[in-house]
């Protein structure tokens, strides 16, 4: 798509030139001004981007099971716009939904993904010959598409794990082999599911979403599982103050008591205040963070839960019905102002609420206030959903009854200081204490010794054009690999070093701290203020796009736990953690990225308000001193990326921070331009996490791979088996020659097709294996890869030519072995050995697979091949890759066990000898046989008898006869 766009300049003199095609429509006036036509494509808006169905067009045709395409939008009730692309397969191709969107993820940003894929058998044109795209049939209600199946849940409880998927998700209905993240699943989406389900009695983990990402792996990994216990009384007594909450607490800000995070709701229907008194009390009993208070002590705050019995929480009611429009509404500004400085830390509760009757047409507002303390940005969606069924309860004269709780605010703070103080964070010190931090130049401001105050705040406001705002968000991201914020962090490194001389700077970064950190911790469900706030070092030396950009990325993902450790560490680290850490210099800038701000709430329909339009006063009272010099918040609005800097005219000149954002928007531009050049693109090491590889090594192996998708270690067990083929090569050691046999006459295209898709699902069928000027060998993941078939016919010999010609093939085949740096590292040979017979020998090596999962392998290819001949598609379930296994195997304490393995073994000095009737080095010999003996059916019983009685598995019987 970018060459198709950067086309060449016919009329350049310098070589290389290129034009970029943007796709208007323009004439020429006679004054040399251009007149505006409008667009030559059919650009369309989806999820507030601006697509071009042709380009998609184009990208879908170039899969080889694609005849013809249509890609347009279709408008839902409700739901907006969605890309639907129908398809007419090529002669005898199937159609695979998973398949083509797979294939488009690697060439087209995600927006530009269908939603939905319908098979169709010709395209409907009008009389005049074009697509008559009211003909074409519209597609089923599933997430994957119509036509082309998306697989529905099967069983009960994948129903109502799929139900559950679609309401958070946004979605009309999701099949069991959608992908989470592919239906736009994020982080704080992932929080929303596990609520909701545990809500519903299913219980899983965010960690267990993330590595079961579709309804079928997630069913069969959770069904049956227990909740995570958690204390479902009331919780009292102190709890240790997490880190954000210590560093709130000990700033020593005057307006402690009013910083808040505030709602004000409009409703969809008449709430009355004795069942929202009720159902607010419900909360309060329920969610124990609410009922928190500070007190402060010799200097040393500390926090507690106070009994549900002794708090009660204020609602206040207002009818300012009998007032006109105007004063109206400044009488709500003024009341809700009231109710937002009504807090005092020391006491509870510090959540209140306020119900306003605005009159008929108007209706009902409700306030609802929470300290900042008590609840962050995911508390509040726990809140909302909570409110709604407790009213309903309530105000029908029911029970409340909410769903059980998950784990407690007081029980993760516990954990994690413990975990701290035993070490837990210890090996993230270095990163967090490098020296290289307090060498960054402070940013300079224009009044020194002025106050940082909020009643001094000003904003200065710039944003992207719209077309640029979809590159940032399309395009751009996929020559490197980044997120926006990479991007955009990348940006404001250039722009400061514009303003500071340097390429180096200190960013504070917020994250939810809702990390997956302990197996048996889920907090889907508990509110409070989990916040990270810990600093980032970027550095950027060079001003060349590319290095700027891979070197950005690479630092922000070196952060460990994504910032969790390093207010633990600076809390209750050792001494002299923690007075390193409290030495550093603070970060000048807070960056905050909102991301695409105007898209609604998912699931808002369910809820009976929705978020008025009103001011509600101010959630940070006007003394309040400000964190940081500069606040840089980043979001999108209106389908524009827009960047608020907000700074203090005591300490900064207009002029200095709208110099400074421009800078911003400019290094933005440059970024984009580059990314979105043909010359952009290439991998870092922060693409492959789990190698351990330098960057010109790197380059040098993408470069001769060309398709490099994945990058790890080889495990323990295949380094060995590596290391002792490569000794002596012509042997065949580790060659494995696996024979079947197939009746009737054989489809081998179909075969072809089947074994394609085979290693497409399971990522050791495309794999090789690297070593040269390596510290570890690696091995490497094609995107894709072609399986040798070698097709043979021998019906013309007899069975005594056949079986010396196959067993002259198997000995070439075994002593050809493999180029372990080109994939696969398996093939095979297709013999006709009658009319109605196939003999198929495949020849891998046993490194790619054990004796469990060759079976496994060869049972999925047979399910494929049977589907494709019968015109359907098969019914598969879902695979861990291969990938996981090493991750784990990495996360292994080696020097336990270690010291496992060296107490087991004490005593031994060398390995115990088997008797051999020959010399030794005979027995090394490329030489096997196999020797069999058979129990009879009673002593074989007697054994199964006797390993019941002593509950032993035969297995191990016949393990210890063996020693």
């Amino acid at each position: 798509l970018t060459a198709e766009r950067f086309v060449p300049h016919p009329f350049a003199t310098d070589p290389g030139a290129r034009l970029y095609r943007t796709g208007d429509r323009a004439r020429f006036r006679a004054g040399g001004e251009l007149d505006f036509l409008g667009r030559l494509d059919d650009q369309v808006k989806v999820r507030g981007f601006r697509v071009e169905p042709g380009e998609v067009e184009v990208a879908l045709a170039a899969h080889a099971s694609v005849g013809q395409v249509v890609v347009a939008p279709l408008v839902e009730d409700g739901r907006g716009a969605r890309l639907v692309a129908w398809v007419v397969p090529e002669d005898g191709a199937v159609v695979d939904a998973g398949e083509l969107r797979r294939h488009l993820q690697g060439r087209l940003p995600d927006y530009m993904v269908p939603s939905a894929f319908v098979r169709i058998s010709a395209v409907p044109l009008t009389a005049n010959g074009k697509v008559d795209k009211r003909a074409l049939p519209a597609p089923g209600e599933t997430a994957g598409g119509a036509g082309i199946p998306s697989v529905a849940p099967r069983t009960e409880f994948e129903r109502r794990l799929a139900a559950i998927w679609s309401s958070v998700l946004g979605v009309a209905s999701v099949g069991i082999h959608d992908d989470f993240f592919e239906l736009g699943g994020d982080s704080i989406l992932s929080i929303q599911i596990t609520s909701r389900a545990h809500r519903e009695g299913i219980h899983f983990t965010t960690r267990q979403l993330f590595e079961n990402p579709t309804v079928a792996e997630l069913a069969a990994a959770v069904e049956g599982a227990g909740a995570v216990l958690a204390e479902q009384g009331e919780v009292t007594g102190e709890a240790p103050l997490l880190p954000i909450q210590r560093w709130f607490l000990e700033a020593g800000l005057e307006s402690r008591h009013h910083t808040n995070m505030a709602l004000l709701l409009e409703l969809r229907r008449r709430f009355d205040a004795e069942p929202l008194a009720e159902a607010l009390a419900a909360l309060v009993a329920h969610h124990d963070a609410l009922r928190l208070r500070f007190v402060e002590q010799e200097g040393a705050w500390r926090q507690d839960f106070r009994p549900v019995a002794e708090t009660e929480v204020p609602l206040a009611v207002h009818d300012l019905s009998h007032l006109d429009g105007p004063e109206r509404l400044a009488r709500l500004v003024e009341l809700c102002s009231a109710e937002q400085s009504a807090f005092d830390v020391t006491a509870t509760p510090l959540f209140r609420a306020a119900l306003f009757d605005l009159g008929n047409e108007a209706g009902q507002r409700l306030l609802l206030v929470a300290h900042h303390l008590v609840v962050d940005n995911v508390s509040w969606e726990i809140l909302t959903e909570d409110l709604a069924l407790a009213y309903r309860s309530a105000a029908r004269g029911h029970a409340v009854d909410l769903a059980p709780k998950t784990t407690s605010f007081k029980r993760w703070g516990d954990r994690l200081k413990a975990l701290t103080e035993a070490g837990g964070f210890e090996t993230e010190v270095a990163y967090w204490a490098d020296p290289r931090r307090a060498a960054v130049a402070p940013l300079p401001v224009d009044f020194p010794g002025g106050e940082n105050l909020r009643s001094s705040n000003q904003i200065v406001r710039v944003s992207l054009e719209e077309e640029e705002t979809r590159d940032l968000l399309g395009p751009a991201l996929l020559p490197y690999r980044t997120s926006a914020v990479e991007i955009l962090l990348a940006a404001l490194v250039r722009a400061v070093g514009t303003r500071t001389g340097q390429d180096s700077l200190l960013v504070d970064f917020e994250g939810h701290g809702r990390e997956a950190i302990f197996a048996d911790a889920n907090l889907a469900r508990t509110v409070g203020w989990f916040t990270t706030l810990y600093p980032v070092l970027l550095e950027a030396p060079s001003a060349d796009p590319r290095a700027t950009l891979t070197a950005v990325k690479d630092q922000l993902r070196l952060t460990p736990h994504n910032g969790l450790g390093y207010g633990w560490l600076k809390d209750h680290g050792r001494p002299e953690t923690r007075e390193a850490l409290a030495a550093q210099r603070p970060a000048p800038i807070l960056f905050n990225f909102q991301g695409q701000a105007e898209i609604a709430d998912r699931g808002a329909d369910d809820l009976p308000f929705v978020l008025a339009g009103e001011a509600f006063g101010s959630t940070a009272g006007r003394d309040a001193h400000r964190t940081h010099l500069l606040d840089l918040e980043v979001s999108v609005r209106d389908g524009r990326l827009v960047a608020t800097w907000d700074y203090s005219s005591e300490l900064f000149r207009r002029e200095t921070v709208e110099a400074l954002a421009e800078s911003y928007l400019a290094a933005l531009r440059q970024l984009l331009d580059h990314c979105l050049s043909p010359d952009a693109g290439g991998f870092t090491t922060s693409d492959f996490p789990l190698a351990t590889i330098g960057q010109a090594a790197l380059d040098a192996l993408a470069a001769q791979i060309g398709d490099l998708e994945d990058l790890y270690p080889l495990t323990p067990l295949q380094q060995g088996m590596l290391f002792h083929t490569l000794q002596d090569p012509e042997v065949g050691a580790y060659i494995a020659q696996v024979h079947n046999f197939l009746p009737g006459d054989l489809d081998l295209d179909a075969f072809r097709e089947a074994w394609r898709r085979v290693a497409r699902r399971n990522a050791v069928l495309r794999t090789s294996y690297h070593w040269d000027g390596l510290d570890v060998p690696l091995q490497a993941v094609h995107r894709e890869t072609e399986i040798p078939v070698a097709v043979e016919d021998w019906r013309g010999r007899s069975v005594r030519e056949r079986t010396a010609s196959l067993r002259d093939y198997l000995d070439r085949d075994r002593r050809r072995g493999f180029e372990f740096s080109t994939a696969p590292l398996v093939r095979f040979l297709v013999v006709r050995e009658t009319q109605d017979r196939y003999r198929t020998v495949a020849t891998l090596h046993q490194s790619l697979l054990d004796g469990w999962s060759l079976p496994e392998v060869f049972q999925e290819f047979g399910v494929v091949y049977q589907a494709l001949t019968a015109g359907v598609e098969p019914e598969l379930l879902d695979r861990r890759p291969y990938r996981d296994y090493v991750e784990w195997m990495l996360r292994q304490d080696r020097s336990a066990a270690k010291r496992f393995w060296q107490g087991t073994l004490a005593g031994f000095t060398e390995p115990t000898p088997l008797i051999y009737d020959r010399p030794a080095d005979e027995s090394r010999a490329s030489a096997h046989a196999d020797r069999a003996r058979q129990l009879s059916a009673a002593a074989t019983a007697h054994l199964e008898s006797v390993a019941r009685t002593h509950r032993l598995t035969l297995n191990t019987l016949v393990q210890g006869a063996w020693a």
